[in-house]
């Protein structure tokens, strides 16, 4: 975890759950499982964007989700 907002958020294809690019690629290339779930991987490790996360990231940052 990098106690940071995410500013470019991926999928791990394999398993749906979204990580920053820069953490996922580091700590893919020391580790071969998804750090949340424990699912080996092997070469699996395909990311896709996250747009809409992406996107509502954005959103709360200018304050427009009224939370």
């Amino acid at each position: 975890s990098t106690s940071e907002c995410m500013r470019d958020p991926v999928i791990v294809v394999a398993t749906g759950m979204t990580y920053e690019r820069n953490a996922i690629s580091e700590w893919f290339s020391k580790h071969d499982t998804d750090p949340s779930t424990g699912v080996e991987l092997g070469k699996n490790k395909q990311l896709v964007s996250n747009v809409i996360t992406r996107k509502m990231i954005d959103a709360w940052s200018r304050g427009c989700l009224g939370m």
